[in-house]
């Protein structure tokens, strides 16, 4: 019973970066002080004090409380005491988890006080975000609020609406293949290589990527663009007391520049390095045009020479010694487009792979979300792996595919050129690791990590999850390893 408890109670907690329950909080929120007394006396009869100021202090009887407040909104209509009341019985509905009757609440206070005082309904209209718990509520609510009220309750509420509408937008934009954010599958394996393909992107759906990269660029250029210091200021005009909602603020921020980072990245993930490559010249063609371009000399036949070597007393062909010579200068017209176009696409693909290196760890820098630093930590393991891959994985040249010799050695150059990457890159995923540890904050991308240092380092870095089991999901299971036994308490001594 009590394990199911803690579960419950665990999943009622937002880590990284603020923690609380709604019910803890409307119960703190609603507690009644001697100011809230003598206000109520102004406006409520001796015995709607004491039924109001008994409830709200009591979790059993917030329902009750909130009723009541609520009639008197509509008794006394717009006015101070009736912002009170209603703020009051907002807070109870909130600690009730009742969503319906609290937007009824909302709604009274939009027809009592919005057209005076707009920012404030506006505040009371954000209250609701808090029962919004899955993804479509949350889309839903964010609607609704830029819908009604915009920037009314402050530019941070409207930032943070844009970008959760933006993320639906970019989730449901990738049909398939979604992988820790990033639309991406694993390429078809067409040709001979010296390794597994890396991994290539899906296509999203345009109208829905269009509409969130639109948003979140509108969301950075306030950023960065719109003023000096906008952000600094931003938060400075969030009181003190409301660390939640800063932190709510530079959540948003974060995604929305991690989100333009990624869109850049699954572009560079379209990129390929070339697969009909052939960097040797067969020589063939050119000892053709050396012998029939030359004088022939008198000399008996050679049966080990094909009939084309054969040098017989014989008048030069012009057309034919044309003919083969093209044929020599095209054989080696294609061996060095081949290494033009390799050098074209590697370079294109070191000069993107800095730029987003250098976005992501700006990012980790500047330290402003904990779930963004894990986040861009895991995209820079992510990208140096696939740099790895793109090089440990080219194609074979046509030339090396009959060679096994030559094979070998051009599969260990192109090997040895992609183990730096991946050196890089399991070191900064052991990052992300630890800084989710350090931070207290555990996200997907966390376990992305975790799992990703399993496929690459086995002998180093073992899935914890073979050791110490998985936590079951249901509320009615109790929350124990399932891999192998623990000791949770020193075992009575065996009798002799």
């Amino acid at each position: 019973m009590r394990s199911r408890q803690i579960q419950r109670w665990g999943r009622a907690i937002v880590l990284c970066g603020w923690a609380w329950t709604s019910a803890a909080s409307a119960a703190t929120a609603v507690a009644p002080s001697t100011d809230a007394r003598e206000e109520a006396r102004g406006l409520l009869s001796a015995s709607s004090i004491e039924v109001l100021v008994a409830a709200s202090s009591r979790p059993d009887r917030f329902a009750e409380a909130a009723s009541l407040a609520e009639r008197e909104v509509e008794r006394v209509g717009a006015g101070p005491e009736a912002r009170a009341l209603l703020e009051r019985a907002l807070l109870l509905r909130l600690g009730l988890g009742d969503a319906d009757a609290a937007r009824r609440d909302v709604d009274l206070a939009w027809a009592l006080f919005g057209s005076d005082e707009p920012a404030w309904v506006a505040g009371l209209a954000w209250a609701l975000r808090e029962l919004a718990t899955t993804e479509e509520a949350r889309l839903r609510h964010a609607e609704d609020y830029l819908r009604h009220f915009g920037d009314e309750g402050g530019v941070d509420r409207r930032l943070v609406a844009e970008v959760t509408v933006a993320d639906d937008r970019w989730r449901r934009s990738c049909r398939r293949g979604d992988t820790l954010g990033l639309c991406v599958a694993a390429a078809a394996s067409g040709g001979e290589r010296c390794g597994p393909a890396s991994a290539r992107p899906v296509k999203r759906e345009r109208r829905l990527a269009a509409d969130a990269l639109a948003r979140y660029e509108r969301v950075r250029r306030f950023r960065w663009e719109s003023s000096p210091r906008a952000e600094e200021r931003l938060l400075d005009a969030i009181p003190e007391p409301e660390a939640r909602r800063r932190a709510e603020l530079r959540d948003a921020l974060e995604r929305a520049e991690l989100a333009l980072l990624d869109a850049r990245f699954e572009a560079l993930l379209a990129i390929a390095l070339p697969t009909d490559l052939d960097f040797y010249a067969d020589p063939e063609p050119c000892e053709r045009a050396h012998v029939t371009c030359r004088p022939a000399q008198a000399k008996p036949r050679d049966p080990a020479l094909p009939e084309w070597a054969q040098v017989e007393r014989r008048a030069i062909d012009p057309a034919a010694c044309t003919r083969e010579r093209a044929r020599c200068r095209r054989r080696w017209e294609e061996a060095e487009d081949s290494r033009v176009r390799l050098r074209r696409a590697l370079k294109e693909i070191d000069a993107q792979s800095v730029t987003l290196y250098q976005g992501y760890r700006a990012l980790i820098a500047r330290k402003a979300s904990p779930r963004g630093m894990i986040q861009a930590v895991l995209r820079r393991g992510q990208l140096l792996l696939h740099v790895s891959a793109l090089l440990g994985g080219a194609a074979l040249p046509r030339g090396l595919r009959l060679n096994p010799e030559a094979r070998e050695a051009h599969c260990k150059v192109m090997a040895d050129a992609g183990a730096p990457y991946r050196a890089a890159a399991v070191e900064a995923l052991v990052e992300c690791v630890i800084r989710s540890s350090v931070l207290g904050c555990w996200t997907d991308a966390s376990d992305g990590c975790e799992d990703a240092l399993a496929r690459l380092e086995p002998s180093r870095y073992p899935a914890l999850r073979e050791f110490v089991g998985a936590p079951s999901p249901a509320d009615d299971e109790v929350v124990a390893p399932r891999a192998v036994g623990v000791q949770l308490a020193t075992p009575a001594a065996t009798p002799r």
